[in-house]
């Protein structure tokens, strides 16, 4: 009898306690996905197959669980090495109404069971820091986008060539010399962009630059506009890596979009008289949020997201969310080209 024990695998049923279900019952898993979390979103991946990856990674691992009144969690108990082997199903106990049965109702979550919003969206061919609210944390979303948090991108671009989209994968248009581009050059007509839209800002809040307004407004610290829709405005830009054909600039910006950020690397080109195009565009931080915040793809898991949610939420705090802002003028109309100098600004 001994012998036949010691070769069998026995299943012993524990029946769920209140402590257990916190992690082994869908619903009480379900209830804890409120909050704000943070991932890095692949280039070549668009928003809505991002949140469609992860309803359907959530979805999936809540009806792995237990999520019927009548299931409970089975673990195989080996009596060769004593070892409790990980529970991979659930089976109905008691159960003898079958309209109760995982089989007859189906998954208990769908993918359309876990809203999701992001802060601020980026490109398809975009990558970086992504923050996204969970059911509940929708609402921290919205109070973040009043915020005006900067946002920080790493955007490479390569000199000599120009194309229909500003981008490596459109169709090239024409190809133009690049040998006399310095690195003081470009730093030049970067600090001339920064200048002008620092200037913009009092504009848009008909505040004068020499007054003593602007500089108690400026004192206070960094400048932010306090309606959420605005033109475009850089709050810093330098280059960062410059390896002639390639660069690299390092962008601190608000209200920004993808091809913003590529007629910007197209319209330096033509400042320092030749072409760009732009090769990556790369967010590595969104706020308070950082790349240290952002979970991979493979990290895309419940446990992952509900640790993330722990940590972020300490990035959500009421004294985080505090910023000065300055009254920006809804009926300004942007200016495509107000964030580079004229030609003549250069000299080469």
């Amino acid at each position: 009898m001994t012998a036949t024990l010691s070769t069998h695998v026995l299943t012993k049923i524990l029946f769920i306690t209140e402590e257990e279900m916190k992690l082994d019952w869908a619903p009480s898993v379900y209830r804890r996905l409120h909050g704000v979390f943070c991932v890095y979103k692949p280039e070549n991946v668009t928003m809505q197959r991002l949140f469609d990856t992860l309803k359907f990674n959530i979805s999936n691992a809540l009806n792995e669980l237990p999520c019927y009144k009548h299931e409970m969690r089975t673990q195989e108990i080996s009596f060769e090495t004593g070892s409790t082997l990980p529970a991979t199903v659930t089976k109905p106990v008691g159960l003898t109404d079958l309209t109760d049965h995982r089989l007859v109702l189906g998954p208990r979550y769908i993918k359309s069971d876990i809203p999701l919003k992001y802060l601020n969206g980026l490109g398809r061919y975009s990558s970086g820091v992504t923050v996204i609210g969970i059911q509940k944390g929708i609402n921290t979303i919205n109070t973040l986008k009043s915020c005006q948090f900067l946002r920080v991108y790493h955007v490479k671009g390569q000199f000599g060539k120009v194309t229909e989209d500003f981008s490596a994968r459109g169709r090239l248009l024409q190809k133009i010399s690049y040998y006399h581009i310095k690195r003081s050059m470009l730093d030049k007509v970067c600090a001339a962009a920064q200048a002008q839209h620092q200037r913009q800002m009092f504009i848009y809040a008909k505040v004068d630059l020499q007054s003593q307004e602007a500089y108690e407004i400026a004192s206070k610290g960094l400048v932010r506009p306090a309606q959420e829709y605005t033109p475009t405005i850089l709050y810093g830009i330098k280059c960062i890596d410059f390896q002639p054909p390639d660069f690299t600039l390092e962008i601190h910006t608000l209200q920004e979009k993808t091809t913003y950020l590529m007629s910007l690397i197209h319209n330096i080109g033509l400042q320092l008289k030749s072409g760009a195009l732009c090769t990556q565009i790369r967010c590595i931080r969104n706020g308070h949020f950082t790349l240290e915040h952002a979970l991979l793809r493979k990290f895309w898991t419940v446990p992952d997201i509900l640790e993330n949610i722990r940590i972020c939420r300490k990035l959500t705090t009421p004294d985080k969310l505090i910023t000065p802002s300055l009254l920006v003028d809804p009926t300004t109309e942007e200016n495509d080209n107000s964030y580079l100098p004229e030609p003549d600004a250069v000299k080469t």
